[in-house]
């Protein structure tokens, strides 16, 4: 039982893992290719509860422009 309850925690935690790699890879290829609503689109709703859009649009644009 204890095996069993192992594997699904692990094959669980190992799809998590690939989704996140997933959409960090997403989010620095349009960060990269200078897509910073593409990028913002990817922040979820909870983020923007507690930022704004608008300024983290502006911290991003003068990040890249470093």
């Amino acid at each position: 039982m204890v095996g069993a309850l192992c594997a699904a925690i692990g094959c669980s935690f190992s799809k998590d893992r690939e989704e996140s790699e997933q959409l960090a890879e997403q989010y620095f290829s349009k960060i990269q290719g200078g897509d910073m609503e593409g990028a913002l689109s990817l922040y979820s709703a909870r983020f923007y509860e507690v930022t704004s859009r608008a300024d983290w649009l502006v911290f991003l644009q003068n990040q890249r422009a470093r």
